[in-house]
């Protein structure tokens, strides 16, 4: 009667761990499926339908220039290489809103779309918004073309590097510090300290090397069409003022340079938050399957509880 008994338990405790093995995967699926239906719906909230068909691919440099910002060389050339690589993109517009950054990663990204060009020859324009300057305009002047706005900046032709002069603050508070170099430059732009007169003069140099290479850029794509020998101070001039100096070619807007393709749909190629479909919405489905495998996941342990 006993082993009856235990065997009738040991069953139903079968039968009652195959039927919640069962609830578990229905529910797995059931919970894929809404985060991946709710994935969808963010993203077309967000950024609408994708593109389809022939189309003007734009890019965005918004923001700072540099490593970890929107306008890194990392995520700017992907795209590029996307748009360029795409046989329905037939124009590309760099939408520039920009007051430049580091002129390292201007130089990555101005590489890449030389290359492009000469891989896979597309019409490439330049579109300044409010602000198009110093590594944001390097980046314009390696465009076939660059429109800006009767009211944007553009310019700002040269290097700038700045540092901080604590030395005094430090004194006052006790604060020591034991430096050692292998050289008499290795510890330049210490803010601990009052620079010399020889680091003074190896950092400026720095900088008008660096400025030389920049203008060396501007002379050469802009060519004869550069009015002034004195435009390489680091101003900045609105759009009416930069094309009678030939920093740009036309006036316009993103708007009106897209108008002059009608034929062609617009698609936003990023990098921003409307980043193209398919890395958008593995992003988006992948947020959306984490925090649904940590709910059931929870659900599970609190039901073992």
């Amino acid at each position: 009667m006993y082993n009856e008994d235990a065997k009738e338990k040991l069953a139903n405790e079968v039968i009652k761990d195959f039927v919640w093995r069962r609830r578990w995967r229905l529910l797995t699926w059931i919970g894929v499926s809404i985060f991946a239906m709710f994935a969808v719906v963010k993203y077309l909230l967000a950024n609408g339908l994708p593109t389809l068909g022939e189309q003007i691919a734009v890019i965005g440099i918004k923001g700072e220039i540099g490593q970890g910002q929107i306008a890194s060389a990392e995520k700017v050339v992907p795209v590029l290489r996307s748009a360029f690589n795409n046989e329905n993109v037939k124009v590309v517009i760099l939408d520039i809103n920009s007051g430049g950054g580091s002129p390292s990663d201007a130089e990555r990204i101005i590489s890449e779309i030389d290359r492009l060009k000469k891989t896979n020859p597309k019409p490439i324009i330049s579109v300044i918004g409010t602000l198009g300057a110093s590594a944001a305009y390097m980046i314009a002047v390696h465009t076939d073309k660059i429109v800006a706005g009767n009211y944007s900046l553009v310019g700002s032709i040269g290097v700038i590097m700045q540092g901080y002069d604590a030395h005094k603050l430090a004194e006052r508070m006790d604060i020591k510090q034991h430096v050692y170099a292998s050289g008499p430059f290795k510890d330049l732009m210490n803010p601990l300290r009052e620079p010399t007169e020889a680091e003074k003069e190896v950092l400026q140099q720095i900088v008008d090397n660096a400025a030389k290479t920049f203008i060396a850029e501007v002379r050469t794509k802009r060519g004869k069409k550069l009015t002034r020998d004195d435009i390489f101070t680091g101003q900045v001039w609105n759009g009416s003022e930069a094309i009678q100096l030939g920093l740009i070619d036309n006036i316009g807007t993103l708007e009106s340079v897209a108008a002059d393709y009608s034929d062609l749909k617009v698609a936003n190629f990023g990098p921003n938050f409307k980043s193209p479909f398919a890395a958008n919405f593995a992003h988006e489905l992948g947020a959306g399957f984490a925090e649904g495998a940590l709910t059931l996941a929870k659900q599970q342990i609190e039901y073992v509880k």
